[in-house]
């Protein structure tokens, strides 16, 4: 199952730019995250507005789709409205679970999946640690190195020694 986390409004699809004030992205097994989000980053007006692609694997399609309700609920984003929160609506709607759904499932759908879109609950838990780990990031950028190698010449000189 892969779901594209967008900063855009949840209900009117249009683009909400900002800048992204803490992010915590979901780690675990049979989940790949491929993301350019995180704090301080500007999601500029005039751009494509996905900032994610979170990705999980499963033996079966329930495991699929239970793998990436919790990885949805891992993911804090705060700062910029995003599309997570319909992501999860729509995971939990029995037509999208058992299978039988068309392109058209949203459009004949949105009733049933707009009042989840007003509850967005950020769970203080994940909200303090993706202000602790945008902390930490923010402070270890602020240590400036001298004599930085590049792998490249790293390579080299290794390859140097050798012979």
């Amino acid at each position: 199952i892969e779901c594209r986390i967008c900063a855009e409004d949840p209900i009117t699809y249009q683009p909400h730019p900002g800048v992204i004030r803490a992010c915590r992205h979901p780690q675990g097994p049979f989940l790949r995250v491929d993301s350019y989000a995180y704090p301080g980053y500007e999601v500029p007006l005039f751009y494509d507005p996905m900032i994610a692609k979170v990705i999980t694997w499963g033996e079966d399609r329930e495991e699929a789709i239970g793998r990436m309700q919790r990885a949805l609920t891992e993911f804090v984003i705060t700062g910029i409205k995003t599309n997570i929160v319909l992501h999860k609506s729509i995971l939990d709607h029995p037509k999208f679970r058992d299978g039988s759904y068309t392109t058209q499932f949203i459009e004949k759908n949105f009733e049933v999946l707009e009042p989840n879109l007003f509850k967005e609950v950020e769970d203080p838990v994940f909200l303090i640690a993706a202000a602790i780990t945008a902390y930490n990031d923010r402070k270890a950028k602020d240590v400036r190195q001298l004599n930085i190698v590049s792998n490249w010449k790293r390579t080299g000189r290794k390859l140097a020694l050798r012979t």
